[in-house]
């Protein structure tokens, strides 16, 4: 809320299609941001995403459809162009 980089947070970048909601998807990420608040999600595939912050989650988790969905509610929609690069800010706990 005050503006500040939120590294102990995870960042979970999920499609927003349930069909790709499994292990190993190529569509369902989970990372880190550094210090400074930034993050690099590379080599999703083209389509349409949401993107959850989460300050608690266990290794591999985020994998779980059932846990997706909990998110799904609370997350932010993005789409991806085949080859495009973007850059999303994200704010933990801003009115929508």
């Amino acid at each position: 809320p005050a503006g500040r980089p939120a590294p102990e947070y995870y960042i979970v970048v999920f499609a927003a299609g349930r069909s790709f909601w499994m292990p190993q998807s190529r569509r369902v990420r989970a990372i880190r941001p550094s210090v400074d608040g930034r993050f690099v999600v590379r080599s999703l595939p083209a389509g349409d995403y949401l993107i959850a912050t989460v300050a608690d989650i266990e290794e591999g988790e985020w994998t779980d459809p059932a846990v997706l969905q909990r998110l799904a509610g609370a997350s932010m929609k993005v789409q991806i162009g085949e080859g495009e690069k973007k850059v999303q800010d994200i704010q933990i706990g801003a009115a929508r």
